[in-house]
């Protein structure tokens, strides 16, 4: 998110080789999205089995 975040503001981002170096803003959207699709549902079913 850091990383993300220096170069959308135009700020000294490191320049690294791999994937996530060259992709952190595609990195820092999909990290949420990914965790959001699996701990949802599971959050979800959980809180309606309490109301039983």
């Amino acid at each position: 998110m850091a990383t993300a975040g220096r170069g959308l503001f135009g700020g000294l981002v490191w320049t690294a080789n791999g994937w996530a170096a060259e992709h952190p803003v595609l990195l820092a959207l999909a990290w949420p999205a990914v965790l959001t699709a699996i701990f949802l549902p599971m959050a979800t079913r959980r809180y309606r089995l309490l109301g039983r």
